[in-house]
């Protein structure tokens, strides 16, 4: 078990920012390749991979990264339950390292900190888990915090909340959150206002705003006005990259995908197939 000495601190190194800093006896090469040791267990030895996730976490309890791994172990076995369980126990660990005048509404905890990147990333799962369980609520605290501490967002943050706001029907909310991120070219602000208007019935709003959005993704009209929706064919490029380009088709899959519900309303879908010839 893990005593004092293996308590990671954090500190402040600026007038807002601040920092984990992790005991010198830790390795970090020696940690992560013990994680993806047991990752690359997942799928042929799972059980095997659980405990050897469940033994780094006994020896290294502030290891973040190997929660965040172990939840992911869970999430494919259908135990979603253990899922957040383990997420929310590092999410707590790491919440009670924070020094009592650390003010949450105004000091930042940066992704460019190296070491501040396992902590922030588990938070992220943890918000996700949160919002998979209907725990609404806590997984728009959790993203909030998250993007309150780091602002810069390299985690997505900003999209997550979005498409939450909208799935949910804070339409208040996903108003308000498109005020402050107004400049965001991403296609969940872009077509999450046309969708606002369509619902508000500022339909010269939307047919204002249509062309903008198109030319960040010209498929995603047609993705929604499909009858039946297949995920198109990945090309050679996005999976040698192994990741999905901007403005294709496999995003305007994953968009639609994520929003189906959003875009399953008579009044949306209906606007989005007049507009299939344009």
């Amino acid at each position: 078990m893990a005593n004092d000495k293996q308590k990671p601190k954090i500190r402040q190194y600026d007038t807002t920012e601040w920092e984990f800093v992790y005991p010198k006896f830790w390795s970090p090469e020696m940690l992560h390749k013990a994680m993806v040791e047991a990752f690359r267990l997942f799928d042929k030895k799972p059980k095997k991979a659980e405990e050897d996730l469940l033994s780094l976490i006994e020896e290294y309890p502030y290891y973040f990264s190997a929660y965040s791994c172990l939840s992911e172990l869970y999430r494919r076995q259908q135990k979603p339950d253990e899922a957040l369980a383990t997420v929310e126990q590092g999410y707590l660990k790491g919440k009670a390292l924070f020094p009592e005048k650390f003010d949450f509404s105004k000091h930042k905890l940066s992704w460019l900190i190296l070491d501040n990147r396992a902590w922030l990333r588990m938070c992220h799962s943890y918000g996700l888990e949160c919002l998979w369980q209907q725990q609404v609520p806590k997984a728009i605290e959790i993203f909030r915090m998250i993007l309150s501490l780091n602002e810069g967002d390299n985690q997505g943050i900003r999209l997550l909340l979005m498409d939450t706001y909208m799935n949910t029907g804070d339409y208040k909310a996903a108003r308000e959150h498109l005020k402050k991120n107004h400049d965001d070219p991403s296609i969940e602000f872009r077509f999450g206002e046309i969708v606002l208007d369509v619902l508000e019935d500022k339909i010269a709003d939307a047919d204002r705003k249509l062309p903008a959005a198109m030319q960040r993704n010209k498929y995603v009209v047609d993705e929604v006005a499909k009858e039946e929706h297949t995920p198109p064919p990945v090309d050679k490029t996005t999976e040698m990259l192994g990741g999905i380009l901007q403005g294709s088709e496999q995003q305007a899959h994953l968009y639609w995908e994520s929003n189906k519900d959003l875009y399953a309303i008579p009044k949306v879908i209906e606007y989005f197939r007049s507009k299939q010839k344009q």
